[in-house]
């Protein structure tokens, strides 16, 4: 069992959204507190939250541009930090604690982390069990009895949830070579956990790809196929064309192949059609350009294709454009000029 460091008991209680966690909390603390236990709480919340008061100091001085505020007063003081390009890891947010003053951190949430954990379950909810999937749940707290070995508590006898929390917190105080609570390995360490990560009770990508991967086998055996039967059959090697496919560089669109140098210019001679298949093997003259289909080889030299536009109507042998408009010439234009 995976563990995070801490100088006294960490226990979580981990459900799904509707089983009552909060509630049970408020119901469990005044006994916990009145056994003599001094407790820290960590509650995960899965939505933007804000404690501060819109219109307070604090508020405004957040809202101003402070990254972390501390506010203090004679009863409390509290540290609020903006995390909005990441959220704080697990481990980090445990280190927040003073646990010096404490008996035991309890958490509510971050059911995805790996931690001693009670699970809370109601049947109405319909939603399937976590400890099937997740060997850091330590007891179920729930309103039906389960098929497990793990202790099993009635989830609205508070008063029997109270004694296993006082049991488990005596238990670590009586035994501080447990390595139950171990420091967190150096791979775990780099790689910060937050409690938005994916429950236990499912995979993760990562642990999905590397199941996947674990039921695999390469193909060792190699044969050499004629191609016409090669059907379905996977390369066991990449095939490299000795040639450029295509051999040529060719129009990616319907356009106006024209010089490089002739970019600006007032006006061009349009010389030749040239359809895909087809190819126009003249160099360009300067003033030229060549009307090109979408895959035909652009002409020898420096060129560059021109998007075609609709044409205005032609008023004279010559049709005259806005220089806003690409080049766009009739059929019937070829061999004229065309003036931009």
């Amino acid at each position: 069992m995976t563990q995070y460091t801490t100088s006294v008991p960490l226990l979580g209680f981990a459900a799904y959204s509707g089983t009552g966690k909060t509630t049970l909390l408020e119901q469990l603390l005044p006994k916990l507190t009145e056994a003599g236990l001094t407790i820290g709480l960590l509650k995960h919340a899965h939505h933007d939250f804000d404690v501060d008061k819109p219109g307070k100091d604090s508020y405004r001085l957040r809202k101003a541009g402070a990254t972390q505020m501390l506010i203090s007063s004679r009863n409390r003081h509290a540290l609020m930090t903006e995390t909005p390009q990441e959220e704080a890891s697990f481990e980090y947010l445990l280190t927040r604690f003073d646990q010096t003053e404490l008996d035991v951190i309890l958490v509510e949430g971050c059911k995805n982390i790996a931690f001693p954990k009670i699970e809370l379950h109601r049947d109405e909810l319909e939603k399937p069990w976590l400890y099937t999937n997740d060997s850091n749940i330590i007891a179920v707290a729930s309103d039906s009895v389960v098929d497990t070995d793990l202790p099993q508590i009635n989830i609205n006898d508070v008063d029997a949830i109270a004694q296993f929390v006082l049991n488990y917190v005596s238990s670590y105080v009586s035994d501080s070579a447990s390595q139950s609570h171990s420091k967190v390995t150096a791979k775990n360490a780099s790689n910060a956990a937050c409690c938005d990560t994916l429950s236990p009770a499912f995979l993760s990508v990562e642990r999905g790809q590397e199941k996947i991967l674990s039921t695999i086998k390469p193909i060792e055996l190699i044969q050499s196929i004629p191609v016409a039967d090669s059907y379905g059959s996977i390369l066991a090697e990449d095939v490299v064309s000795p040639i450029n496919v295509p051999q040529y560089t060719n129009s990616a669109m319907d356009g106006y192949a024209i010089r490089g140098d002739d970019i600006g210019q007032s006006a061009y001679n349009v010389v030749a059609e040239v359809m895909a298949g087809h190819s126009f093997d003249q160099e360009l003259k300067k003033g030229e350009a060549v009307k090109i289909m979408t895959g035909a080889p652009t002409p020898l030299g420096q060129t560059r294709s021109s998007c075609v536009s609709k044409p205005p109507k032609a008023t004279t042998n010559e049709t005259k454009y806005h220089s806003s408009h690409p080049i766009y010439v009739p059929d019937k234009m070829l061999g004229k000029q065309v003036k931009t």
